[in-house]
């Protein structure tokens, strides 16, 4: 589940020291979360990883500043594809934006090469 893998991720980057948030929460939390996530990584309050459920909370979201897009597990749905990555890569954009996948050994990148993306 989504929830289970996050915790596991989560754990990962506690240990690492990595500063993160998991989306969630009534809109007010989660405009305050994505409001760290875009200060500047010299800021004490910012975030450096922030963990979304793609399914739930992605559509509208303006990510840009987003360096990388780590999806845990293949994703299934052509249309949350799109619309994860879209949250990231919008017009105007000016760095380079990594994409990378997390995957079960029993798990293969099935929509990514059946669609080009």
């Amino acid at each position: 589940s989504f929830l289970e893998t996050t915790k596991n991720i989560e754990k990962e980057l506690d240990i690492q020291e990595i500063t993160h948030a998991r989306l969630h929460g009534t809109s007010t939390q989660i405009s305050a979360i994505q409001r760290r996530f875009r200060l500047p990584t010299s800021d004490p309050d910012s975030i450096d990883v922030l963990l979304i459920s793609g399914v739930k909370y992605c559509a509208g979201m303006d990510l840009q500043n987003a360096t990388d897009m780590i999806y845990a597990h293949d994703v299934t749905d052509i249309n949350i594809l799109r619309q994860t990555a879209g949250r990231v890569a919008r017009y105007g954009r000016t760095s380079n934006l990594n994409i990378h996948f997390v995957l079960y050994t029993n798990e293969h990148l099935k929509m990514v090469r059946t669609h080009g993306i």
